[in-house]
């Protein structure tokens, strides 16, 4: 179930929109599996939900990036299990325009 105040369902997760805006657009697909660690640990038909979850959020993201500046090129798509104890997709906005925080 995703947390109180999680944006909207995407397959095979929730998708927030990242609390930080590292890149424009920074947004995070959690898995609906919570204690999947990676990819694999989902059988196929979950897995694939997941990945197209992750499409779709990739997908809208870069509408409203391309939108808002002309100068938007793609979207670029991670899948993460680093520093935290569970996986997640993110998208965020990459272009020659784009800048990191910090």
């Amino acid at each position: 179930m995703a947390p109180r105040g999680a944006s909207p369902r995407a397959p095979g997760g929730f998708a927030v929109i990242g609390d930080v805006q590292f890149l424009p657009g920074y947004s995070v697909l959690f898995a609906d599996e919570p204690d999947m660690q990676r990819l694999s640990d989902l059988s196929r038909a979950k897995r694939l939900s997941f990945l197209s979850g992750m499409d779709q959020l990739g997908e809208a993201v870069g509408r409203a990036c391309l939108r808002l500046d002309p100068d938007f090129r793609r979207v670029n798509l991670e899948i993460l299990g680093n520093t935290d104890a569970f996986s997640h997709a993110t998208s965020g906005r990459g272009s020659s325009g784009s800048r990191r925080a910090g």
